[in-house]
C-alpha cells in the first residue's frame, strides 16, 4: 500500500473497520438504545440570519450511529455492545499502536501519560479504536471506500504538514455577491454554502454565543495555507488556538473591507477547511475544525445583532474592495498603521480611545517627524481630499478633530463630544474615523499611493498657478 503513510497501520485499520461495519446493524437491531449524533440542521430567523447550534446535552434519535459510545461505553450487561476483545481485526489495531510508542504518542496528542500505567493503557486503547470508529462513521454516513477515509484520516495523524484553507465568517454582514470574489494572493470572499454552514455550528453552551457565531453569509478564505502537525493533531489544534498564526493577514483583509464599503466588519469565528484530510467528520458534512473563537467585532455592530435585520452591503462597494487590498498590501508603512488605526477604532468600546486611534492613523497619513502643526495637517486633509470635499470644509473638519484630540488629552474632553459642521452636531469620534476612512481612500485610490510631500508639492503647484498682483 505505497499510498499511505503507515501501510501496516492501514491495513489493521481497513480491516477493522470492516468487521465493526458488519456488526453494527445486528448491534443497532438488537439493542434497546444506542448513542447517535446530533446533525445541525440548517435554519433562517425571522430576521434573515442563518440560525444554527449543536449541543452535546441533546441526544438525537435519527441521526448516525455514534460508534465511539458503541465500542467504549458499558451497557446494562456492563461491557461495551461491541467489545473490542471480540473483534480480533479491531485487537489487532490497538495492540499494534500500543506496541509503538512513537505511533502512540503522535495518535495521544502530547505524549504525556498519568503515572498510572494501566489509567495510560486505557487511554492509548481508547485512543486507537477512536480511529476505527471515526472512520467507520464516515464511511457508513458517505458510502466512500474505506481506503479513501482512512487516508484522509491518517493524513491528519501522521502528515508533517496539512494543508488549509482559512474560513473566517464576517458576522453580521450580508454581502450582495454570489460568486467568489478574488482580492489577491489567494484570498477570497466566498459564500457559506449550507453544508459548510451546519458543519461549523458551534455547541450552545460554547462560551461565544452560537447564534452570534451562526449569524454569516460570507467568508474571508485565505486559500492554499499550511498548518504545522509535526507534534500530532492535538498540539497542533493547541498550538493554532494559542499562536493563532493568520491574525494579520486576516485583519488586512478586514482594514480593506472597511476602507472600501464604508462600514464596520468583525468576526468570533476563525475555522479550518482541511485540503485532503481530516481529523473528524459529521455525518456526511465536511471536514470544518473550528480552531478557535476571536474577539473582533465592533461594539456597534453586536449592538444590531443577530435578531435585528441585516443591512446587505451593495456589490459594488464589494468589487472595490478586491482594488482596495492589493494598494494596501502594497502601500508605505505609514499608509499601513493608518489602516489598522482605522480597524482598531471600530473594535473601541469608548468613544475617546476611538477618536484617538483615528488621530494617529490621520497624523500617519498627513505628518512628519517634527512636524505635527494641525495647521499644515489640515491644508494636506483639504489637498488629499479635492474632488471628494470643500477644501475649506475639509480643512475646518481636521481643526475641529484635533481640538477635540487636544482635549482627550488634557482631560478635559466631556463624554459624548460632538462636533458641529455646517449647523449640525456628529459625534466627534465618528467624525474623527469618518475623515480617516476618506483619507485612506483618497491614499489607496491612486495607482501610487500619495506621500506627505507629494501633497505638499501638489499643494504649492496650485498656488504657483495663482495670478501675480501687479506690483
Amino acid at each position: 500500500m505505497p499510498d499511505f503513510i503507515n501501510p501496516e497501520l492501514a491495513a489493521r485499520v481497513i480491516a477493522a473497520v470492516s468487521a465493526v461495519r458488519q456488526l453494527l446493524p445486528k448491534i443497532v437491531a438488537s439493542a434497546g438504545y444506542v448513542a447517535r449524533r446530533q446533525v445541525p440542521e440548517y435554519r433562517v430567523n425571522e430576521h434573515g440570519w442563518p440560525s444554527i447550534s449543536t449541543s452535546r446535552f441533546v441526544h438525537s434519535s435519527e441521526g448516525p450511529v455514534d460508534v465511539m459510545s458503541l465500542l467504549t461505553n458499558k451497557g446494562s450487561e456492563g461491557k461495551p455492545r461491541l467489545d473490542a476483545s471480540e473483534i480480533p481485526e479491531l485487537q489487532e489495531v490497538i495492540d499494534f499502536v500500543l506496541a509503538d510508542s512513537d505511533l502512540c504518542a503522535r495518535i495521544s496528542g502530547t505524549g504525556m501519560t498519568p503515572d498510572d500505567a494501566g489509567f495510560a493503557r486505557s487511554l492509548k486503547t481508547l485512543d486507537a479504536i477512536r480511529i476505527v470508529a471515526t472512520i467507520a462513521e464516515r464511511v457508513c454516513a458517505t458510502a466512500s471506500p474505506v481506503e479513501m477515509v482512512y487516508r484522509e484520516h491518517e493524513r491528519a495523524l501522521l502528515a508533517q504538514a496539512l494543508p488549509v484553507d482559512v474560513v473566517v465568517p464576517i458576522a453580521l454582514t450580508q454581502l450582495d455577491i454570489d460568486e467568489p470574489l478574488h482580492l489577491g494572493d489567494d484570498v477570497w470572499i466566498e459564500t457559506l454554502d449550507v453544508p459548510t454552514q451546519r458543519a461549523r455550528a458551534v455547541d450552545l453552551n460554547s462560551s461565544v454565543n452560537a447564534y452570534l457565531v451562526s449569524a454569516a453569509t460570507h467568508a474571508v478564505v485565505l486559500r492554499n495555507r499550511e498548518v504545522d502537525n509535526s507534534d500530532g493533531p492535538l498540539v497542533r489544534q493547541i498550538r493554532f488556538d494559542d499562536d493563532k498564526p493568520f491574525t494579520s493577514e486576516i485583519e488586512e483583509v478586514f482594514q480593506a473591507l472597511d476602507i472600501a464599503t464604508e462600514r464596520q466588519h468583525g468576526y468570533v469565528q476563525v475555522a479550518l477547511r482541511p485540503r485532503g484530510w481530516a481529523y473528524s467528520w459529521l455525518s456526511d458534512l465536511p471536514p470544518i475544525e473550528n480552531a478557535t473563537m476571536a474577539s473582533r467585532l465592533p461594539p456597534a455592530l453586536v449592538e444590531h445583532g443577530w435578531n435585528r435585520a441585516p443591512k446587505t452591503i451593495n456589490a459594488e462597494r464589494c468589487f472595490r474592495t478586491a482594488e482596495v487590498f492589493p494598494r494596501m498590501r502594497s502601500t508605505n508603512a505609514r499608509g499601513k498603521l493608518a489602516a489598522r488605526r482605522l480597524r482598531q477604532s471600530s473594535l473601541r468600546s469608548l468613544a475617546d480611545d476611538a477618536l484617538l486611534d483615528a488621530c494617529i492613523g490621520i497624523e500617519a497619513l498627513l505628518g512628519e517627524e517634527h512636524d505635527e502643526l494641525v495647521h499644515r495637517m489640515g491644508l494636506r486633509a483639504a489637498t488629499a481630499l479635492v474632488g471628494r470635499m470643500d477644501a475649506t470644509f475639509a480643512y475646518d473638519v481636521l481643526k475641529k478633530v484635533y481640538n477635540h484630540r487636544s482635549k482627550i488629552v488634557h482631560g478635559t474632553e466631556p463624554k459624548n463630544s460632538t462636533i458641529t459642521l455646517k449647523g449640525e452636531a456628529w459625534s466627534a469620534w465618528a467624525v474623527a474615523v469618518l475623515l480617516l476612512r476618506l483619507l485612506l481612500q483618497s491614499h489607496l485610490g491612486e495607482d501610487e499611493p500619495w506621500t506627505v510631500t507629494d501633497l505638499d508639492q501638489r499643494l504649492f503647484k496650485s498656488l504657483n498657478t495663482l495670478p501675480r498682483s501687479e506690483e
